[in-house]
């Protein structure tokens, strides 16, 4: 009687889908505790250490920066609000399903769509319609067409200057008018 050779069996929670998935342990996890533990720094070959030292804003949270020997001041980590407030945020948004690689392409085209304007009729309606208001034309954005437009594959979108984003400037910049003209001023 010949058996069958089972296939070795594929983890359930590989690397990337420990990382996206919203129902991975690491949705339920306390990542501050994670983190803070020494082998969770000692396990890293040197490459993936100085990629996340090179994230750090400043050195502030670092140990003997700028040597071979730098490494994250954990005791100091463990006492930064922005370093709880970013571990609990990014549990949550994993439990979320914000980190699924579909829902963040959404985000980010949702993202570069309100950048370039697509929305900025819609927002000024939904004042007008919530608030009854309309919005004074000094506080409008005002986007100038790009000095050399490209134009957009789809149908009804406007020409950007190559960079994905309208307006003149290297990076397509916009203008927003805050201040109200003295007649307005109480």
């Amino acid at each position: 009687m010949t058996g069958k050779k089972q296939s070795p069996r594929k983890p359930k929670w590989d690397a990337e889908r420990i990382l996206t998935d919203p129902k991975s342990p690491l949705a339920r996890a306390n990542l501050r505790t994670i983190l803070s533990h020494p082998m969770a720094w000692s396990v890293l070959d040197a490459e993936e250490k100085a990629e996340i030292l090179s994230l750090f804003p400043d050195k502030e949270h670092i140990l003997d920066p700028d040597t071979d020997d730098a490494r994250p001041d954990l005791r100091s980590l463990l006492n930064d609000d922005s370093f709880r407030y970013d571990c609990a945020a990014y549990t949550t948004n994993l439990a979320l399903g914000r980190h699924d690689p579909e829902w963040l392409a959404s985000a980010w085209g949702a993202q570069e769509r309100r950048r370039i304007g697509d929305f900025d009729e819609f927002l000024i309606g939904k004042l007008r319609d919530d608030w009854g208001v309309e919005l004074p034309d000094e506080m409008k954005l005002f986007r100038t067409p790009a000095q050399s437009a490209v134009p957009d594959e789809r149908e009804g979108v406007p020409a950007t200057n190559g960079s994905g984003c309208l307006g003149g400037g290297a990076a397509g910049e916009m203008r927003m008018d805050l201040e109200m003209p003295e007649d307005k001023v109480s």
